[in-house]
């Protein structure tokens, strides 16, 4: 089976050897995959939908793993026994609701050590989140496929009491992409200041005397956003990757 960019992505950040539950599985087709390449012995494939569950299913017995992959209908990971899995795999959906079942699923997140993510939407919420949880993102990766970038993100939880990024560009673009000057990584910073570009022009088109406060406060906040992009590229340029200080983490996440 061949992933896409997108999944490989995901999939290159799976721990080998570890039990991976995949949650809102879809087809199946990453836990189809990590089983025959032997990433991992076991996994579980789940979906709150049983159209979902039912393709999974066969898609998983037409892969001749229908033994070593479990399917399940579950919300999110209600359905999760103790001790049945060491990775969760949330992609393909939105931030807000990645938060929203790792935050239902709290109790069980303690014998849970490893996280691979990758929202569609609201990334630095989910950074953020995870720090709260007591999770260090330990790598970023993207991909870029169709015209659309994603993050994919690992963390693990950690014994440390306090961790957190200093810099809110950390916690927008992701410290691991910037420090190693992630290729994808500048293509989306291109992109984004395209887009910052584009908006600005259509907010000041009428001139900014005749502007509403609604369309001055976005003004405020794509300029913002601008700098931002800037002081990414300024770290990514860097010697040491590292950039400038700013110890200001409470920017609009998720532009």
């Amino acid at each position: 089976m061949k992933l896409s960019d997108r999944l490989m992505t995901i999939a290159s950040l799976v721990p080998a050897g570890c039990t991976p539950a995949d949650i809102g599985t879809d087809h199946a087709f990453l836990p189809i995959w990590l089983v025959s390449e032997g990433i991992a012995e076991r996994a579980l494939a789940m979906d709150v939908k049983e159209g979902p569950l039912s393709r999974a299913r066969e898609h998983i017995e037409e892969a001749g793993l229908s033994g070593r992959i479990k399917t399940r209908l579950s919300d999110g990971i209600s359905a999760l026994a103790p001790g049945e899995a060491d990775t969760l795999i949330i992609a393909g959906m939105g931030g807000d609701l990645v938060m929203r079942i790792l935050e239902e699923g709290r109790d069980k997140l303690r014998e849970i050590p490893t996280l691979v993510l990758s929202p569609q939407a609201h990334v630095p919420d989910v950074r953020r989140y995870l720090h709260h949880l007591g999770y260090e993102i330990t790598e970023e990766k993207m991909a870029e496929e169709d015209g659309k970038f994603y993050f994919a993100l690992q963390a693990k939880r950690s014994s440390r009491r306090a961790i957190g990024y200093e810099r809110a560009v950390d916690y927008l673009f992701g410290r691991q992409l910037l420090l190693r000057k992630d290729p994808v990584l500048l293509r989306y910073l291109a992109a984004e200041e395209r887009r910052c570009a584009r908006i600005r022009e259509s907010l000041t088109a009428g001139g900014t005397k005749e502007m509403t406060p609604q369309n001055r406060e976005r003004l405020c906040e794509v300029i913002r956003y601008s700098e931002y992009i800037a002081e990414a590229y300024s770290s990514c340029s860097a010697e040491d990757g590292a950039g400038s200080s700013d110890s200001s983490s409470s920017s609009s996440a998720g532009f």
